[in-house]
């Protein structure tokens, strides 16, 4: 019974609180548009808000910026093999 508690408390911290950020930013989860393609583009906007703000978090300013401004032939945070 530990473990699964052990489990839930992990689930908890790194599962849900995306979620629960996702869901504060959208005004307290309602979506401003009706349909089911609008819904979705608007919640793939939020989420790729959102994963851009971790990244930058995470990674930092400059990472981001060299990462942006690189051609994408290489990972970020690996050096440059040319």
């Amino acid at each position: 019974m530990a473990a699964l508690l052990d489990t839930l408390a992990w689930r908890r911290k790194t599962v849900e609180h995306p979620f629960g950020t996702l869901k504060q930013w959208m005004n307290p989860g309602a979506f401003l548009m009706s349909g089911l393609d609008n819904v979705r583009a608007a919640f793939s906007l939020t989420a790729l808000a959102y994963n851009l703000w971790r990244a930058i978090y995470i990674l930092g300013v400059d990472v981001m910026m060299a990462a942006v401004q690189d051609d994408g032939r290489r990972d970020i945070g690996q050096t440059d093999p040319r």
